[in-house]
């Protein structure tokens, strides 16, 4: 499988808890150690690097807001 990485962990914990979050949308997660040994890489396969990016860093929103006014 040809993986790539979405992002970086500094801690076990927090590459599970990545993980498990990407898996509960149906992402499937490859975790390796960086070339350093001192981070977490997380990994997914590169049919799913659009999503897990968009999972992980979310757009903020932009445009016009419309507000209904509420009639009486």
């Amino acid at each position: 499988m040809n993986a790539k990485k979405v992002t970086t962990a500094s801690t076990m914990l927090r590459a599970v808890m990545i993980e498990n979050a990407l898996e509960n949308a149906g992402i499937p997660v490859i975790i390796h150690p960086a070339v350093d040994n001192t981070y977490l890489d997380i990994c997914v396969p590169e049919a799913f690097v659009y999503d897990a990016t968009n999972l992980l860093n979310p757009q903020r929103r932009s445009g016009e807001i419309y507000f209904a006014l509420a009639r009486s």
